[in-house]
């Protein structure tokens, strides 16, 4: 077993950590403001008078992306269903909405594929993940993206050896159902008890609590939210703050 420093705050007999992606390890903020402006005028394509209202429904403004809003945080699925909604509001029935907006979010898709090239992972990321696994802790990834671009940033940036577990959400299991964080403990062989989350959002925190882990810590790299915790058990401003301590107890 391991332990997890994080300044005065010490997390004991762990075997593995979990993070977020987007905005803990990925670096996602101008691809997100590109992201948002591309769905938004794809879909005021499609259905005139949508696009400005997703936009702020999506957290993007002229001047910001909203890191704690819905394009930064929740599912693509539940994405497509603000958007859907908004369609919908213009007179179409639910299922040719979602069809709608489905199909041109794909159209932006193609457009910004692959997106990992345009997502790379901060400078902290992979000394971290190295101190993590020499001291003895598995690591793994649980994400509110899709499973496609989740595995695709793994293997982008070869993290496969560092990070063999990267799981992403689905429209039947969204972050943060704790099914999501049991299943990548059942993949790394371990107990959630035994296991802290590092993320960037509230969601990451309740990810934690209804998983029940052994801690969750938040890491405020955006500038609007260094007075903010999301009552999380500790808060770092890089993942260099995150320090591992080899065999607390052998077992």
């Amino acid at each position: 077993m391991a332990a997890v420093q994080c300044d005065a705050i010490r997390f004991n007999q762990l075997r593995a950590v979990l993070f977020d992606k987007d905005g803990t390890l990925a670096d996602v903020r101008s691809f997100l403001r590109e992201l948002g402006d591309r769905r938004a005028k794809a879909v005021d394509h499609h259905v005139p008078g949508t696009g400005e209202f997703l936009r702020r429904a999506l957290g993007i403004s002229p001047s910001n992306v909203d890191m704690q809003g819905a394009l930064a945080v929740a599912s693509r699925f539940e994405n497509e269903v603000s958007a859907a909604t908004l369609i919908a509001a213009q007179g179409y029935g639910w299922s040719d909405a979602l069809a709608i907006a489905r199909n041109a979010f794909a159209e932006v898709d193609d457009v910004l594929d692959p997106k990992a090239a345009h997502t790379h992972p901060f400078s902290d990321v992979q000394p971290c993940l190295e101190r993590l696994r020499a001291a003895g802790l598995k690591v793994g990834i649980v994400s509110a993206d899709s499973p496609k671009f989740v595995t695709e940033f793994v293997g982008h940036y070869r993290l496969q050896a560092l990070c063999p577990v990267a799981l992403g959400s689905t429209p039947d299991c969204l972050k943060p159902d704790p099914q999501l964080l049991w299943k990548a403990c059942g993949r790394l062989g371990v107990r959630s008890e035994e296991v802290i989350v590092v993320g960037d959002a509230s969601s990451d925190v309740l990810l934690a609590r209804q998983g029940r882990c052994a801690g969750v810590v938040i890491v405020r790299r955006d500038a609007a939210l260094q007075d903010v915790d999301f009552g999380a058990d500790a808060c770092i401003d890089t993942l260099d703050q995150l320090v591992a301590i080899a065999e607390v107890n052998k077992s």
